[in-house]
Order: structure tokens, then C-alpha cells, then sequence
């Protein structure tokens, strides 16, 4: 190993927050350079070594398999002790040989990247392989590495991507997070069906960005039927650990699908979250909002005169009907005479011209425009009973004191009757 890498793996071990992130994995992964192990250990893995270092040191002829490894990686990296990566490869090739994974892996690490030896990709991989095969998720990644990379004379991004999609179903959220890029957006490594149960297992780990990737392919229909609320669901998952980014696009997708409600919320929390996207796409979700209330305002007004109108009506048309059932009583009071029924004969005549003009006004009111004032409606009404009424009196005044009862009675009938 060289000693600038050396430098490098030396602070990733002493200073967990220098570790790469998702983007500069994926970086690595199109084969920048090759990933150590260093990168990927816990800070209890680191601190544990560096503690125990200077003891396993002093009785280091006593030591055999995982605690030889131990204290290989030490030597390695310099963790408690100064760094010898000579010595720190003969103890990890004596681990190994006593069947200590730690020591495979590491050992395997020497012959990649020459540390300690002469550089042996092949040999290195085969070692790594044997550790991958038993679940390690970190030699599966650095296989992946040196396939992207081409340490074995030739880049295999299929390969690469095999290994780092088995690394992320052990459950290696770093792994993921490359796998799904690869598998969801890039055409070389692109397979659709992978990537879906890929997100789908890593959102049930809890895992936010996954949950981002596949609401988009629900949002978009990517390997999976296209599913709003699913994507919603999801774009809120993603937002858990207080990334503002699901909460945009979970906005910006309800506008896209003319849903202006639903993207006021989540629009606000993101926000509240402190994003100036989000503010930006405020300013127009806004005048929006308020152009939609104005005509709503406006059709329940043209929907309430509609309803009073309506209710006028009834209430006239059920007074008419009320007047047609008491008539008929009143007229059995008193039977008229000879003249009286000539003359009523007479009154009906006329009084059935009058009656069909009062139907025809009742007609008209139920025929009116309901969205016009309901005063309006009140004043034909009137004036048509009022004309109602001055022709019954023209008729009457004609008629004597007992033929005028008879002939109301003529009338009334006429009108309802028909």
C-alpha cells in the first residue's frame, strides 16, 4: 500500500465522520479506487482493536486466530500501536490459516491493494469470495469495487453490481444505497424487478432513502403500477429523519396530478423543515389555492337562490292545492236556483278563460330561471293572482249577491281541475 493510501485508511479508522458517503460510494463504485474494509468497520470494531491493541502486542506469541487478526489490523492501520504492515500480513496470513475469517478478509485486502506483499488480484479476490460466500456484506462491497474497477484486467459493472446488490440485502445500507442507483437508473446495470424488491426490503429496515427511490417508482410507474397515494405514503416515509426532499416531492407530484389540496400540507412541513424549494413552490401553490375558492363561493350563491327559488315555488303551489281541496265543501252549502245555475253556467265560461291564464302564470313561475332572485319570482306570482283576482270581480259585479258564491265556486274549480 502506498503511503498516501495508508494516510487515508489510517484517518477513515481515527475519524468515523471523514467516512464517504452515499454519492462518493457510488463513485468509487464506477471505479475510482478500491474500497478497504477500514471505511466500513463500527466505532465499537475500531475502538475495541485500538484498546486491545497494546496488550495483544505483548503477548502476541500466545495469540491464535481472531485475536492474531486483531491485532493484524492494528499493525495495519496503526490502531494502539505503530503501524508494521509487513509483520501486520504474517499475522494476518497465520489467522487465516487457523480458519479466522477476520484474518481471510484482511488478508485478502493485503493482496488487492499490496500491502505488505506483492499485489495479487487474483489471489486477493479468491480469498475475499470465500468471505462473501459466508455472508460478509463488507467483502461482498470490496469485490464489487475491484470488478468496477478492473484490478482483474478488465471493468465488469454486471459483476459489480451483483456484489454490491447481495452486500444490500445482507442489510448494508451503505451497499444500498449504490445497488439501488445502479439497479433503478443506470441503463448498464438497470433491472427494474431487482431494484423494486431491493427498496421494498430495505424500507421494511427502515431505510428513509430507499423509501425515496421507490416512491418515485411509484410516482412514475417504474417496475411497479403507477400508485399516488402509495408514492405519498412513501415520499412521507422518506421525510422521517427530517429530510425535507420526500415532502417537496410529494407536494410537487400532488400539483402534477391536479390534486392542489393535498400538496398544501406537505408543502408547509417541508418548510417548516427549512426548505427554500419548498418556499418557492409555496409562492405558486397560493394564488392557486385562492382562484379555486373564489368560483366555489360563487356556484354555492348561484346554488342557494337556486334552493330558495325552488322552495318558493313549492310553498305556492302547495297553497293552491290546499284552496282546491276546501272549495269543493264550501259548495255543498248551498244549491242553486234555475237562473242561478244559467247564470253560473255563464260565470264558468268566463271563469275558465281566467283559469288558464292563472295556470299559465303558476306554469311560468315553475318554468323561470331558478338561478334569478326569489323576490323576482314572488312579484310575477303576486301580480298573477292580483289579474286573478280583478277578473273574478269584473265577473261577480255582474252577477247577484246569490250567484256570486256559485259562481267563485265555478271558478275555483275551473282553475284546479284542470
Amino acid at each position: 500500500m502506498s503511503e498516501q493510501m495508508t494516510s487515508i485508511e489510517r484517518d477513515a479508522f481515527s475519524a468515523q465522520e471523514n467516512a464517504p458517503s452515499a454519492q462518493t460510494r457510488a463513485e468509487n463504485f464506477n471505479g475510482e479506487r478500491l474500497l478497504l474494509d477500514c471505511q466500513e468497520q463500527t466505532e465499537e470494531f475500531v475502538t475495541s482493536v485500538s484498546e486491545r491493541a497494546p496488550e495483544l502486542l505483548q503477548r502476541v506469541n500466545d495469540l491464535s486466530g481472531d485475536e492474531l487478526a486483531e491485532l493484524g489490523v492494528a499493525l495495519l492501520y496503526g490502531l494502539g500501536v505503530d503501524c508494521d504492515e509487513k509483520r501486520a500480513f504474517e499475522l494476518l496470513a497465520t489467522a487465516a490459516e487457523q480458519s479466522s475469517q477476520l484474518g481471510v478478509f484482511y488478508l485478502g485486502i493485503c493482496y488487492v491493494d499490496a500491502v505488505g506483499t506483492a499485489c495479487d488480484c487474483q489471489r486477493g479476490t479468491a480469498l475475499l469470495k470465500a468471505c462473501a460466500d459466508k455472508g460478509n456484506a463488507q467483502a461482498m462491497k470490496n469485490l464489487a469495487m475491484i470488478y468496477a474497477s478492473g484490478r482483474l484486467g478488465v471493468e465488469d459493472f454486471q459483476q459489480a453490481c451483483e456484489w454490491m446488490t447481495r452486500a444490500a440485502f445482507e442489510g448494508d445500507a451503505e451497499a444500498t444505497g449504490v445497488a439501488l442507483q445502479q439497479l433503478l437508473w443506470e441503463d448498464v446495470t438497470r433491472d427494474l424487478d431487482k431494484g423494486v424488491a431491493l427498496a421494498h426490503d430495505a424500507v421494511k429496515r427502515g431505510d428513509c432513502d430507499a423509501a425515496f427511490q421507490l416512491a418515485i417508482c411509484y410516482a412514475q410507474g417504474l417496475g411497479v403500477p403507477k400508485d399516488y397515494q402509495r408514492a405519498c405514503q412513501l415520499y412521507e416515509t422518506s421525510s422521517e429523519q427530517g429530510d425535507p426532499t420526500g415532502l417537496l416531492e410529494m407536494a410537487k407530484l400532488a400539483m402534477e396530478n391536479e390534486r392542489l389540496q393535498d400538496a398544501v400540507e406537505p408543502c408547509q412541513k417541508a418548510m417548516q423543515l427549512g426548505s427554500t424549494q419548498a418556499e418557492e413552490l409555496w409562492t405558486q401553490i397560493q394564488p392557486l389555492i385562492e382562484s379555486a375558492r373564489e368560483p366555489q363561493a360563487s356556484e354555492q350563491g348561484e346554488k342557494d337562490e337556486e334552493e330558495d327559488a325552488q322552495s318558493y315555488v313549492g310553498v305556492e303551489l302547495q297553497s293552491a292545492a290546499n284552496v282546491e281541496e276546501t272549495v269543493p265543501a264550501q259548495a255543498t252549502l248551498e244549491t242553486p236556483s234555475a237562473n242561478q245555475s244559467h247564470e253560473q253556467s255563464d260565470c264558468g265560461d268566463d271563469a275558465q278563460v281566467h283559469a288558464a291564464l292563472a295556470s299559465t302564470a303558476v306554469q311560468t313561475v315553475a318554468e323561470e330561471d331558478l338561478s334569478g332572485v326569489a323576490a323576482s319570482n314572488e312579484s310575477d306570482a303576486s301580480d298573477s293572482t292580483t289579474t286573478t283576482e280583478a277578473a273574478c270581480e269584473s265577473q261577480t259585479e255582474e252577477t247577484s249577491a246569490a250567484s256570486t258564491r256559485g259562481g267563485l265556486v265555478g271558478f275555483f274549480k275551473s282553475i284546479f281541475k284542470r
